[in-house]
C-alpha cells in the first residue's frame, strides 16, 4: 500500500510486474521490488545483488512481523472495530518492546 509520500518502496518478488514499477517511478517513488527470475530470464549478476541489498533492508522488518504472528498470535484481528485492535496491537508492541529492553539493557544498569 502507497500512501504518496514514500521515497522508496522495498517489496519482494511476487510484486515484480513492469506497470508496477513503471507507475511508482511515474509518481516519483524509488522502485525497490526484488527481480523474478523464470526459466527464459534467469537474473544477471547485478539483479542478484540487488536482490540480496533488498533482502537486507527487509529482513529486520520482516522478522519483527513474524514474531508478532507467531509468538504474539497477532495473526488476526480479535476484535471488532479497529480502535480495539489498535489498542491490541500497541499492547502486543509494548509486551514485545519491554522483552527486549529487559535484555538488551545493560546487566546492573539502574532503570
Amino acid at each position: 500500500m502507497v500512501c504518496g509520500d514514500e521515497k522508496a518502496v522495498y517489496a519482494d518478488q511476487a510484486y515484480d510486474k513492469h506497470e508496477r514499477r513503471s507507475g511508482l517511478a511515474a509518481r516519483g517513488i524509488k522502485p525497490r521490488l526484488m527481480f523474478r527470475p523464470n526459466k527464459h530470464h534467469p537474473l544477471t549478476e547485478r539483479q542478484k545483488r540487488f536482490n540480496d541489498a533488498v533482502g537486507r533492508r527487509r529482513a529486520p522488518v520482516e522478522q519483527v512481523f513474524a514474531r508478532l504472528k507467531c509468538v504474539y498470535g497477532w495473526a488476526r484481528a480479535r476484535y471488532l472495530g479497529l480502535a480495539r485492535n489498535q489498542t491490541h496491537l500497541r499492547l502486543i508492541c509494548l509486551a514485545m518492546n519491554l522483552k527486549r529492553w529487559a535484555v538488551l539493557r545493560p546487566i546492573g544498569a539502574a532503570a
